[in-house]
């Protein structure tokens, strides 16, 4: 009779992985998706790529001038981070990404109302806006669903930092904290974009000043904090917490200038300052909520999360509390690297 032992030995388990590590963290395999995911991403691409398409025929239909064209360019701008949001909000299992994805989706949605109910008398907008929300409606739906799913499950963030309670609590709080930077990076961009209130061909060269200054400072913004997060770099923290200033203050300038186009009365910019009121206050959200969040993970530095997270040790790690007694000291002839010898006549007696 055969040893069911040693036939259990020529069994070729082969078990395929369903996440693997990156340079962002760990991150799933596509063949872990399950089908309300690839329905989610199928949705997601389906309205990416038809505001993209739609965008770019009306950048080659309409006059520089038009207010139309600083829109398709915000459109674009937040199908780019859409395309973030869906595919490493998957990959991650991130439910916050799932809940700015639908808030991105929802945002587009209303800049495409808002330019419909601006014009009326356009079949082309009217055919834009129902298409849209034909495709709007699911991928939000979507979204919280596939979202709730990760919140409740955790699967991922039990991966990444084992069955610990507290660093599972703590590992939330660093994505949540991450989704909020880059929405805050992409608020940030579409209000600096909304600088053009007057359309592209009317720009002045404060305009384009403030455009470039402000595409720059948020990208260097943005890596600071970034960096400093994940670092665990307390001098950093600081140094981002401080130039976090700027964002409400040109919030405060972008809704001033809208308010004076509205009370101008000129219909052809009004779109362009609905969607300034819209911008500024996403920003002012996602800015605040971004600086309260900082404040919680700030108190997390030294905990051991950036090295289950990235792989790394962590530079502020608190030290080991434990007592080092009389068996674990280096002078113990049981321990590697111990440098004293062993006395084998101590208890081998000699014939």
């Amino acid at each position: 009779m055969s040893n069911p032992i040693e036939d259990s030995d020529n069994i070729n388990l082969r078990m395929t992985p369903t996440s693997r590590q990156s340079l962002i963290g760990r991150v799933r395999t596509c063949s872990s998706l399950t089908t309300k995911e690839w329905t989610l991403i199928t949705f997601s691409m389906l309205t990416i790529v038809y505001g993209f398409g739609f965008s770019i025929y009306r950048f080659v239909t309409i006059t520089s001038d038009s207010p139309d064209m600083v829109l398709g360019l915000l459109v674009c701008l937040n199908l780019c981070f859409a395309i973030f949001y869906c595919m490493h909000g998957i990959l991650q299992e991130q439910p916050f990404e799932m809940l700015t994805l639908a808030l991105t989706t929802f945002f587009i949605w209303i800049l495409i109302i808002v330019s419909y109910l601006a014009n009326l008398g356009i079949q082309l907008k009217l055919i834009r806006f129902l298409i849209s929300s034909v495709l709007t409606v699911p991928t939000i739906l979507l979204c919280f669903f596939v979202g709730r799913k990760y919140w409740q499950s955790g699967n991922l963030v039990f991966r990444t930092v084992g069955g610990d309670i507290s660093l599972q609590r703590l590992c939330r709080q660093l994505f949540f904290t991450y989704s909020l930077l880059t929405l805050d990076l992409q608020a940030t961009f579409s209000s600096f974009l909304l600088v053009f209130h007057k359309g592209i061909p009317q720009e002045t060269s404060n305009d384009v000043a403030i455009l470039i200054f402000g595409i720059i400072y948020s990208i260097v913004w943005v890596s600071i904090g970034y960096i400093a997060i994940r670092t665990e770099n307390i001098r950093l923290t600081w140094v981002f917490g401080t130039a976090s200033v700027l964002q409400p203050i040109y919030v405060i300038f972008l809704l001033s200038r809208a308010t004076d186009d509205m009370v101008a009365a000129e219909v052809k910019y009004s779109v362009l300052s609905a969607s300034a009121f819209i911008s500024g206050t996403s920003l002012t959200l996602s800015h605040f909520s971004l600086l309260a969040m900082l404040i919680v993970v700030s108190h997390n530095y030294g905990k051991g999360l950036s090295e289950k997270v990235y792989g790394n040790p962590s530079p502020n790690r608190l030290p080991s509390t434990l007592p080092s007694g009389p068996e674990t000291s280096s002078q113990d002839p049981l321990l590697p690297g111990s440098n004293q010898p062993f006395n084998y006549d101590a208890i081998i007696p000699i014939p």
